[in-house]
């Protein structure tokens, strides 16, 4: 058995979601240009709202950032988000 570091750090990352797209909702107008141009609808209108892309439908393809002409969608590490308690 091998153990590779590289890809152990790759399936952490795409485990845990650490890293993605973020909406700055101080520069974003909700022109909603990157809620057209997102092949999986993770961004909503609620993501306009919040600031906050769907994790689980985000496939990080970066058409939203590119067609984004305000500049308010950031990549970078996403904040942790705490597990509800039941």
């Amino acid at each position: 058995r091998y153990f590779c570091p590289v890809g152990a750090v790759i399936g952490l990352i795409g485990a845990r979601k650490l890293l993605g797209f973020m909406i700055d909702t101080g520069k974003c107008i909700k022109c909603k240009a990157c809620m057209r141009v997102c092949p999986t609808a993770a961004v909503t209108e609620d993501s306009l709202r919040i600031g906050d892309i769907s994790r689980t439908e985000c496939i990080v393809c970066g058409r939203c950032y590119d067609v984004c002409m305000y500049d308010a969608l950031k990549f970078g590490v996403l904040p942790l988000r705490r597990r509800a308690s039941a």
